[in-house]
């Protein structure tokens, strides 16, 4: 499954150009999400706030870090630091993309907690001041069986 996701990101740079925006460079967006299961109960569920960036690789392909940070109800300690690094298509205002997350539980007693890398799909919308994305994170092991659902909405600055 790891070889199809590689094929479709390198035919995809390869079909936008490889020419480079002068215009743009990057994007920055602060903002917040929410997190839940696929069960869509919103019984249990994390929420929070975080920075991402758009690096521009073309007119039509960036390369999007971002971390975010979720706690629980408004419970800070513990609380997960959830970096990410995505690859993301454009098309006007649409967008998606995909790429790899890997969580660490900060502040509990326990030492070094971490989560393995997991798959990160992503689909949304960008105006000139927001970006509105909808997300689905699932392990590499059992692809989309068991999934955290998430939406989250920033702003550009």
């Amino acid at each position: 499954m790891k070889k199809y996701f590689i094929t479709l990101f390198i035919v995809l740079f390869l079909f936008t150009g490889l020419s480079y925006s002068a215009d743009k460079s990057f994007d920055m967006y602060i903002g917040a999400n929410i997190l839940t299961d696929s069960s869509f109960t919103f019984e249990y569920y994390l929420w929070g706030p975080g920075v991402a960036f758009d690096f521009y690789l073309t007119d039509n392909l960036t390369i999007s870090p971002e971390a975010y940070m979720y706690v629980y109800k408004f419970e800070f300690n513990p609380f997960i630091l959830a970096p990410a690094v995505l690859v993301n298509m454009r098309f006007n205002t649409f967008f998606v993309g995909a790429g790899i997350t890997k969580w660490f539980l900060i502040g509990s007693n326990a030492s070094d907690v971490s989560s393995d890398f997991a798959l990160k799909i992503n689909a949304g919308f960008v105006s000139e001041s927001l970006k509105l994305s909808f997300f689905a994170i699932t392990s590499f092991d059992e692809l989309f069986s068991d999934m955290a659902l998430g939406a989250s909405l920033a702003f550009r600055f």
